[in-house]
């Protein structure tokens, strides 16, 4: 017979008096397959002992009562049938018990928790609360927290995302407490345990109720306390580990969900003001030795720097081809108004083709290798021409290439014409005024 197991409570579960909770916890969750394995031949005692021992190793104050019966030596614990005896009154004592796991708590809490319920819609926070264990009350805060990170963040507006961090802070941080009626738990339970035998548990609990603010509970908690202490005489009490002591370290997660809420909540409206106010990435470049800003956006050939704000029932084809290693914008001026009806950038040695309204127009195209910051003007720009007034009553080309270092169009180079196509209209050299005009 093992001497810390005198019972054989842990040795039916197969497990040693050093066990943790939680291997008690899983050992009961497998008592039938326990049972069938260590008393296959009698099944019905088997499993009657299985049952007995998680019943009495599962609860902390019988657990507690058997390890000291274990402890005790033989002539003075009384044998099985007094262990036996006194641990049916801890059963019976009237002591109180968790509202959630129904186990005798010498030292229970009133406390309520709250959690966000609605998605996606918007109500008030549901409040559960009750008599509970250490445990049940950390394993009820995680979890109404953990539900109001997931259901209660994302209630529109924004109202659902501080009620849940302020419920979830609350629920880590801040449960709300009766200790008058703590206290009066704590006289009631000294009474109940004493009534039990257990004079040691009972004297701790009286002392804890001695401290109250209420004078009646610390009176009735004082003289019990001196009763206890005269039939004790020299043996004084061990203090009463408080179980509702929290380190640090389990109040991390009350920390890191409601930043995880305002991540998650923030992420999206970030990456959406980063899509519509995207500006183009900062570059520069050396304009005699001196670092100007330049376009950090990479245009696309034919790309529209000012879409047309003229519209007529028919519309014409203007191909630009460039055949200049330089970039170009070309701008389509009204007649009239003298203003920019379309404007769009050619990339150096390609073509585009632009539709335009069927209006009279200037057409004018500026040549350089730059984009400034505003990527709609070029950075020394190096010509500026324009063809005169364009009647655009049919599609036309447009030829612009280099040589050395002047730019001309149409007539220096016919071999680029397609077969059988003639100039009819030589560009012009403008200012950079002109060309710039809006």
């Amino acid at each position: 017979m093992d001497h810390n197991d005198p019972l054989g409570l842990y040795g039916a579960l197969g497990l040693t008096p050093s066990a943790s909770r939680a291997k008690i916890e899983q050992a009961k969750r497998r008592s039938s397959l326990i049972a069938r394995k260590k008393f296959g031949d009698n099944l019905v005692e088997g499993f009657q002992r299985v049952e007995n021992a998680c019943d009495i190793l599962n609860d902390p104050v019988r657990r507690a009562n058997y390890d000291r019966f274990a402890c005790t030596p033989p002539e003075n614990a009384g044998g099985p049938e007094a262990f036996y005896e006194r641990d049916r009154a801890y059963a019976t004592c009237g002591a109180t018990r968790c509202s959630r796991c129904r186990k005798i708590t010498p030292q229970p809490r009133q406390v309520e928790f709250s959690r966000v319920p609605s998605f996606p819609l918007e109500s008030p926070p549901y409040t559960e609360g009750g008599l509970y264990c250490a445990d049940c009350a950390r394993s009820a805060a995680l979890r109404n927290s953990i539900h109001s990170l997931i259901f209660g963040s994302w209630v529109p507006p924004v109202g659902g995302l501080l009620v849940s961090i302020c419920v979830i802070l609350a629920n880590g941080f801040g449960q709300r407490r009766d200790r008058q009626a703590e206290d009066e738990l704590s006289l009631r339970n000294a009474q109940a345990f004493l009534a039990a035998g257990d004079r040691s548990l009972a004297c701790a609990l009286a002392e804890s109720a001695a401290r109250s603010e209420d004078v009646d509970i610390a009176r009735a908690a004082a003289a019990m306390l001196k009763s206890l202490r005269e039939a004790a005489g020299n043996d004084q009490a061990s203090p009463l580990e408080n179980p509702w002591d929290a380190s640090l370290l389990s109040k991390l997660p009350y920390v890191l969900m409601p930043l995880i809420a305002l991540l998650f909540y923030a992420a999206p409206l970030y990456f959406l003001t980063k899509i519509f106010t995207y500006q183009p990435p900062l570059q520069f470049v050396e304009v005699n030795n001196v670092p100007v800003q330049a376009c950090g956006y990479f245009l696309q050939n034919g790309e529209m720097l000012k879409p047309a704000t003229v519209h007529t029932r028919r519309n014409n084809l203007v191909r630009f081809i460039n055949q200049s290693d330089d970039h170009a914008i070309v701008k389509v001026r009204d007649v009239a108004s003298n203003s920019v009806v379309v404007s769009f950038f050619v990339r150096g040695r390609n073509d585009a083709v632009l539709v335009v309204p069927e209006i009279k127009y200037r057409l004018q195209y500026s040549l350089g290798v730059d984009l400034n910051f505003s990527c709609k003007t070029l950075i020394q720009p190096v010509s500026w021409r324009e063809f005169g007034v364009v009647d655009m009553t049919d599609d036309i080309h447009i030829y612009v290439t280099k040589e050395v270092s002047e730019y001309t169009s149409r007539e220096a180079f016919p071999h680029v014409l397609p077969p059988g196509m003639q100039f009819d209209q030589e560009s012009e050299t403008i200012s950079q005024a002109e060309f710039d005009r809006p």
